[in-house]
């Protein structure tokens, strides 16, 4: 069980079953085999660099191209991204190898990669049978040589994982309690490989601090001027992705920001969600129905409206 101490304002507010997102750290295993990989291109690992990218900006000579500093990424070492930043366990994708392939130095190599990065059927048997991260990847293919700036702009974001909270406020107003299984499993080939996050949970020092951020409705009440001005004014798009009671608390929490600062009545906020289901711009990856759909989404709906009213009044 994980014990994370809340914040101490009044406005924290929780319940039984929401969510708090995760940031791990990857395993040092794996960044210090990556980072002896790529030695050659990047032979100083924790020389701080800013991630530029170069843009097009209009001005009154005409069209001109300027670096700007990477929006999401700050000055930081190879080291640090890679431990803090990338993701290094997931397989790369296809079109992570197709580029990959051109910097295997082996003509052999290079053909393998190609045929994974172009046959699907062939790369998700690979996939499946192997499930490589990136140090595993690089180790089966040892004469490819990626450069820092490959990886930084090549390998997807390392993501927050999402636990339910299984401590109740009543009882415990001062701290989140957590219930995580520790994930350990041994792929087709019998590599043993470690879940990121509970691993990196189950390591840390007891008073350590760990990056975690609130439930996601949350959040979007915070900033919810912003939600309404660019889903509904700018016609922008809302993405839900997690279970069905999560999924339900954020519809909940969209139409009360429609409500409020559309001001409009219950119908007309029903009619504003409709138009966004109906032009696509609603989207929903829902986990968590399985049996009794019907029955299961019509509950998530009643406790997400009796959440909704409790939490307002």
């Amino acid at each position: 069980m994980i014990v994370i101490a809340t914040p101490e304002n009044d406005s924290f507010k929780y319940f039984p079953g929401d969510h708090v997102g995760i940031y791990p750290i990857n395993r040092q295993d794996i960044v210090d085999g990556i980072l002896k990989r790529i030695s050659t291109t990047c032979p100083d690992p924790d020389k701080p660099f800013q991630l530029q990218l170069r843009k097009t900006v209009q001005t009154i000579e005409g069209p001109s191209h300027r670096w700007y500093p990477h929006e999401r990424i700050p000055p930081l070492t190879m080291r640090i991204a890679l431990s803090r930043y990338l993701d290094i366990t997931t397989p790369p994708g296809q079109q992570f190898l197709r580029t990959l392939a051109t910097m295997a130095q082996d003509e052999g190599d290079q053909r393998k990669i190609k045929l994974l990065a172009t046959d699907s059927v062939r790369y998700e048997d690979w996939k499946s049978h192997l499930y490589p991260n990136l140090l595993e990847v690089l180790e089966y293919f040892p004469s490819v040589e990626p450069t820092p700036g490959f990886l930084l702009t090549h390998l997807t974001p390392l993501q927050p994982r999402f636990y339910s909270i299984s401590s109740s406020p009543e009882f415990h107003p001062e701290h989140i309690h957590l219930t995580v299984a520790v994930v350990i499993y041994k792929t087709q080939n019998n590599a043993l490989h470690y879940g990121v996050c509970s691993n990196y949970l189950e390591s840390v020092p007891v008073g350590s601090e760990i990056a975690c951020f609130r439930y996601v409705q949350h959040i979007l009440r915070d900033i919810s001027d912003k939600v309404y001005r660019e889903i509904v004014q700018e016609r922008g798009h809302f993405y839900v992705c997690g279970d069905v009671s999560m999924a339900e608390d954020v519809n909940q929490t969209l139409r009360s920001i429609i409500q409020e600062h559309g001001h409009m009545n219950p119908v007309a906020v029903d009619n504003v969600v409709k138009r966004l289901q109906e032009e696509n711009r609603y989207h929903e990856d829902i986990f968590g129905i399985t049996l009794k759909t019907a029955e299961v989404t019509h509950r998530g709906r009643v406790e997400a409206k009796n959440r909704q009213s409790t939490s307002s009044s």
